[in-house]
């Protein structure tokens, strides 16, 4: 279940972490970048 697609979604995810000043999106942004992880690490198992 290798998706290139999920491998693309991370560098601009980390752009949008580094660019916000805002208390909100950096908790969504954070919110987002463990639950993409989560799913990542249940599609390994």
């Amino acid at each position: 279940m290798n998706n290139p697609t999920k491998l693309h979604a991370l560098p601009i995810l980390q752009e949008g972490w580094n660019d916000s000043n805002d208390k909100y999106k950096h908790l969504a942004a954070e919110a987002l970048f463990k639950a993409m992880n989560r799913k990542i690490d249940e599609l390994k198992e």
